[in-house]
Order: structure tokens, then C-alpha cells, then sequence
């Protein structure tokens, strides 16, 4: 797989991974038939099952074989649910809008450095219960092939009950935030 990455798809809470997938040596049986493209392949959707991943149906997007090379996990139309980017070789850009019923189901941080105003890097974010991490993201724009992702953190709320959060910094400085921090919307915070 070239564009690989870990998203909460179903916003249950745990980590689900997503591969977008092309070959790089020729698909005997594509050439067989003739294909102009022989390097196709669907992409693939495993849904986090307790620790095992299953894979699932991700609708007519995954389903639809090409030559995919770099992917972004993003909330592109800030409604809480990741959606994909898929850079294919042999066709346009395919965008995948995620649709969930619960527009409250999600919260999500953007962590900002208080002197520069840019996404501070390596940050972690937990969501805790009685002081007991139950959730944890890192700020990061790393993941797929020659691609950067969206460095907001989201947590799926489906299966989580937090009463704090915890802002982990990469010097080890902690922060908690309690009740300002609000379901289904981002959190903005400089640090």
C-alpha cells in the first residue's frame, strides 16, 4: 500500500486504518484482459474490532480498483468524521466525504504554539476519566506517501466517557482542561 493511515472512521473511539493500494509490477490477470492501466487495485477499509482489524466494506471509493499512490485523512468539511484524498496515477483526485449521524459523536483539538501560531508538532492529547488516560492522538502531519495530513486531533466519543484532557507538549509540560473543552466542535488552544 502506498497511502496507509490511522483515522476513526466510525467515531467509536478506537483506530481504524485504511490502505489505498497500486501495484508496481503489472496484475498477471489485468494484462490478460487487455488493461490499458495493468497496475489497479481497490483500496482497503479495517475497521479496529477489540485489538483485531477487520476489513469492511468502505463504499463505491474503496471499491473501485486504480493505481493509488498518496492519501490525506482530513476533516475537509469540518464536521468531525475523517474523510479521505486519494491521489491516483491514472485518474483525477478522488475526494471521500465521511457522513456520521451524530454530529455531536466527536471532539477535536487543534494545539498552536502561543509564539509562533503554527500546529505544535508532537503534541499528544489524551482524553481522561478519573485522571486515567482512556484516549490518546498526536499532533502530526506525517503518515501516506508524499502526502501531509491534517494535524487536528479528533476523538471518536461513541465508546469514550472523559471528564478532562490532558495537552502532553514535546518539552513534557502537561496542561488539563476540563469543562471548556467542548463536543462536537475543535478546540483551539495556544500553548
Amino acid at each position: 500500500a502506498f497511502g496507509t493511515g490511522w483515522f476513526d472512521y466510525d467515531l467509536d473511539g478506537d483506530l481504524d486504518l485504511y490502505a489505498v493500494n497500486g501495484a508496481v509490477k503489472a496484475v498477471d490477470a489485468l494484462v490478460d484482459k487487455g488493461d490499458a492501466y495493468p497496475y489497479s487495485m481497490p483500496s482497503q477499509l479495517f475497521e479496529n474490532q477489540g485489538g483485531r482489524y477487520k476489513e469492511v466494506d468502505g463504499g463505491a471509493g474503496f471499491q473501485k480498483p486504480a493505481i493509488s499512490r498518496g492519501s490525506v485523512d482530513a476533516d475537509l468539511d469540518n464536521d468531525g468524521d475523517p474523510d479521505l484524498l486519494i491521489n491516483d496515477l491514472n485518474g483525477p483526485l478522488r475526494l471521500l466525504l465521511n457522513q456520521t449521524d451524530n454530529p455531536r459523536s466527536w471532539i477535536g483539538f487543534r494545539i498552536l504554539h502561543k509564539e509562533t501560531g503554527s500546529d505544535w508538532i508532537g503534541a499528544r492529547v489524551a482524553l481522561l476519566k478519573n485522571d486515567v488516560p482512556v484516549a490518546w492522538r498526536r499532533v502530526r502531519t506525517d503518515g501516506s506517501y508524499c502526502s501531509a495530513r491534517d494535524p487536528r486531533v479528533v476523538f471518536g466519543l461513541k465508546n469514550l466517557d472523559f471528564d478532562s484532557v490532558w495537552i502532553v507538549l514535546p518539552d513534557g509540560t502537561r496542561r488539563s482542561i476540563g469543562a471548556e473543552a467542548r463536543p462536537g466542535e475543535y478546540n483551539t488552544l495556544r500553548l
